[in-house]
């Protein structure tokens, strides 16, 4: 399903699909990091999916509330995604990319601190 086209994982999905081929989440899109166990590889993951999201948003001077217009988000999604790093799928983060007029794989780079 993952290798097809239409399909939309989930950042644990993509997570739990490296720790069984014992790689890094961020191994899928090009990025090379290597966080100890696997446990703390999705929650490094997830947060830095979360940072990246505030950083490229406060960049443009963009409330979460405009940012969760212009992705076509519920009220107060954006909210939850930063605060929480809510298990995403890649159809969200592509929808805050476009939102955000960059490239989905700035929101997997891993953050900086």
């Amino acid at each position: 399903m993952i290798e097809s086209s239409s399909a939309n994982a989930r950042i644990e999905t993509i997570a739990a699909l490296s720790a069984a081929l014992g790689i890094d989440p961020s191994r899928f899109f090009g990025i090379r990091q290597q966080p100890t166990r696997t446990d703390e590889r999705i929650k490094c993951f997830r947060l830095s999916v979360a940072a990246n999201i505030r950083t490229q948003r406060t960049k443009r001077a963009l409330l979460q509330n405009k940012l969760t217009k212009l992705a076509g988000l519920p009220k107060g999604y954006m909210s939850q995604i930063q605060r929480k790093a809510l298990d995403l799928t890649l159809d969200v983060l592509d929808q805050i990319a476009t939102a955000l007029k960059i490239g989905i794989v700035q929101l997997l780079r891993p953050a900086l601190p």
